[in-house]
């Protein structure tokens, strides 16, 4: 009986690549290692188990990680890895905007993963180093959006750009009006990116013949969603699934051979 072998997937952001390690359809783990380390992330991949990986996949809003990353992966795995927008992999949606090669992978990633688990029309929020606002519509295009600065971008903005300000770490803030200067500097950017998911998905909707369901997914989805009611789904690790979904939508098609 032939054993199965993991899976890995990897989202290379701004702030983290994120590596989600799959068995099957099953997301058994994931592990974050800082962007600035891709080309020094050898010992990590080794430790997860690379070696033996039975696939891998690449997506990446940082094409010097991207570089970095996929060196080190070729050091300790003797599988390729496969990079999406290169070699013929591209997301499977028809994207409509104006220069469709400024459009993020991750965002049409993440708006193809959407689509296929929970239909279209939609809205994906990704709350991460950035915000993004994508939306799909009934016949599954994408429609472009919006990108708005993320809390902890924020919060670092606030206290560089200010004399007094104090560096703040993100987290809950503490009622609605604070009392201390870091809690109101919560209060403003975590309420107040709620607030703003609030209105921009209210008016996505409305183009969208408000029918739209909305999906929450990325790194601080939990924290914000305590704080607004807008999303139909939370769905944290999305990217990651939807990048395991890409894989194996290549790898069915007669011929494709992406496993090697």
């Amino acid at each position: 009986m032939r054993v199965k072998k993991s899976f890995f997937a990897f989202d290379i952001g701004n702030s983290n690549i994120t590596a989600g390690i799959f068995l099957g359809e099953r997301l058994l783990r994931r592990v974050n290692i800082p962007t600035a380390r891709a080309e020094n992330c050898g010992a990590v991949l080794r430790n997860i188990g690379i070696k033996d990986a039975e696939g891998m996949i690449v997506c990446s809003v940082v094409p010097a990680a991207t570089r970095s990353l996929c060196r080190c992966l070729r050091l300790c795995c003797p599988l390729k890895p496969v990079v999406v927008g290169g070699g013929g992999t591209v997301v499977p949606i028809k994207n409509l905007y104006k220069k469709p090669k400024e459009t993020g992978q991750d965002r049409l990633i993440n708006a193809y993963a959407a689509a296929k688990l929970f239909g279209a029309p939609l809205i994906c929020v990704d709350l991460g180093t950035t915000v993004t606002f994508d939306a799909v519509s009934a016949r599954g295009e994408y429609l472009g959006g919006m990108i708005f600065p993320g809390m902890d971008m924020q919060l670092r903005a606030l206290c560089g750009g200010t004399a007094l300000l104090p560096k703040v770490k993100l987290r809950a803030p503490s009622g609605l009006l604070g009392k201390r200067t870091q809690d109101g500097m919560l209060n403003g950017v975590v309420r107040g990116t709620a607030a703003v998911c609030d209105g921009l998905c209210a008016g996505m909707k409305k183009q969208l013949a408000g029918k739209a369901a909305v999906i929450g997914t990325g790194g601080d989805i939990r924290l914000i969603s305590r704080y607004t009611r807008v999303f139909d789904r939370i769905e944290p690790e999305l990217t990651l699934r939807g990048l395991r979904m890409l894989y194996e939508y290549y790898n069915n098609r007669a011929g494709s051979g992406l496993v090697e």
